[in-house]
């Protein structure tokens, strides 16, 4: 009687254990998943928005060029120089400052600056190419900016990705 006795009780015992070792572990992705969503939700309304306005202004002046038939091409490169190449040099600087806790949102992330950086150095060698007269430089300039479009859609893709694991609803 006292071996039943004592095998029901071991057999209760492991039960307990075994039950409380899954709540553990559904504790730990739930947690896990919040500090995610924390994550992405800070980097995505928080700390990107606090530097977008450097971005917006070199890409403003970038994009300003190529949008006018007759621009003065002296007066760009001016802005270039002064303006848009250094707005985009602190914008890299600031965004690589941003910490992130989450692998996820690390990814992110580096998506996101590496597409920064090919928008900077598209802007470097377009000013290369009209100091220097050199057409060639254009074209990779082109290619820059198509990568940092590629980039930035991978970027896109896999916010949405994260964002719908999470139970993060994106807001355009």
């Amino acid at each position: 009687m006292k071996k039943k006795i004592i095998a029901i009780t071991m057999m209760l015992s492991m039960a307990a254990a075994l039950c409380s070792c899954g709540k553990e572990q559904s504790q730990e992705t739930t947690t896990t998943e919040n500090l995610v969503k924390k994550d992405v939700i800070e980097f995505v309304s928080t700390e990107l928005p606090s530097i977008k306005a450097k971005r917006d202004s070199a890409i403003g002046i970038y994009n300003s060029y190529f949008a006018n038939d007759n621009a003065d091409v002296d007066a760009f490169v001016v802005s270039l120089k002064n303006d848009a190449i250094p707005g985009m040099e602190q914008y890299l600087q600031d965004l690589n400052a941003i910490e992130t806790e989450t692998d996820d949102v690390t990814q992110l992330k580096a998506l996101y600056a590496q597409s920064a950086q090919r928008q900077y150095d598209a802007m470097k060698m377009v000013l290369s190419a009209l100091e220097g007269d050199n057409a060639d430089y254009l074209t990779q300039a082109e290619n820059l900016v198509s990568e940092s479009n590629e980039l930035m859609k991978q970027y896109n893709d896999m916010l949405n990705s994260v964002a719908s694991e999470n139970g993060i609803i994106i807001k355009k």
